[in-house]
């Protein structure tokens, strides 16, 4: 090797050394220092607010995560991301928090836990939700970018589906009935507009408090819709008193069904050669055999001709 090539070569490897041990130092220094984060995010004129219950968690021990790895994979992002601003580094990948960085410090317990408005039990409850579906805002309040809170739709859907309880006492520990439909999410179905509004809510949670026939005098049978209403809706849509059209657009059925819905006056003229270009899977979606039989054998061909019954 001669001593230009020499050179080049002991000059590259100082370089990578010294790009290594750089690295080293900024990564390393961002996974034991927490106040690199406070220094940017904690600061005017927006500083995010850190409630008292996680004032003193370093931000590593939640964003970080629990592992050597996971802590080194956080300050390398930190590094990157935001230091450097290099996009594929940075992101929500940042922000966000593990169960297991949860459950490092909380316990999950069947025994039933009270805050000062809400009964829970975890266990029961949790399913394959993670804690930050419910409570992303614990430790920064509204300065999370997603804020996520537990919803009485979806705990009062799921009740209603398990066949658990849904009397307001049994979750509920302060407020009254009055109080509680008039904050959260039960806040927008019940205001002035409730006319208006309570079709955005679910329509199984409203099963909690009024009786079917309180949605009937408007709505027509089959609501509130139950958990099994996606299977059995055709029972009900074939009554005189089904009011489908009240909230859904034909074209919210067609969607599903592939075909025009409710059938038109002509369908029984032309369903042949829809059958004939499209095949029976739509058909079959609602109609077993026996619905083609009774026209097609039984009605048309007597004595049960079509199948080698008949004279």
């Amino acid at each position: 090797m001669d001593t230009r090539a020499a050179l080049f070569l002991k000059w590259t490897v100082r370089i990578l050394l010294a790009f290594v041990a750089l690295n080293v130092i900024a990564i390393g220094a961002v996974s034991v220092a927490p106040e690199r984060c406070s220094s940017c995010h904690l600061q005017e004129p927006d500083p995010i607010e850190v409630r008292e219950a996680h004032a003193f968690v370093r931000c590593n021990d939640c964003h970080g995560g629990l592992t050597t790895i996971a802590q080194v994979d956080f300050a390398a992002r930190q590094v990157y991301g935001m230091y450097l601003g290099l996009p594929v580094l940075n992101g929500r990948t940042t922000a966000a928090i593990s169960d297991s960085a949860c459950l490092s410090c909380h316990e999950l317990s069947s025994t039933p836990s009270s805050t000062s408005a809400i009964r829970i039990n975890h266990v029961a409850c949790v399913g394959d939700l993670s804690c930050t579906d419910c409570h992303s805002r614990i430790a920064h309040g509204d300065d999370v970018q997603w804020p996520r809170s537990y919803d009485m739709f979806e705990c009062v859907s799921c009740h209603m589906t398990r066949s658990v309880s849904v009397e307001c006492d049994l979750c509920h520990t302060a407020r009254t009935p009055q109080e509680r439909i008039r904050t959260g999410s039960f806040a927008l179905t019940h205001a002035e507009n409730w006319r208006q509004a309570h079709g955005m809510g679910d329509s199984l949670a409203c099963a909690a408090c009024h009786s079917e026939d309180k949605c009937v005098q408007c709505h027509g049978s089959g609501v509130p819709h139950t958990a099994a209403f996606a299977v059995n809706h055709s029972e009900f849509a074939v009554l005189d008193t089904a009011q489908c059209t009240t909230c859904h657009t034909p074209q919210f059925c067609s969607d599903c069904h592939g075909l025009e819905m409710p059938h038109p006056e002509t369908f029984a003229s032309e369903h042949a050669a829809l059958v004939e270009a499209d095949g029976r899977v739509a058909c079959d979606n609602c109609h077993a055999d026996s619905d083609c039989t009774t026209c097609h054998i039984l009605h048309i061909h007597p004595g049960n001709a079509g199948q080698g019954g008949g004279d």
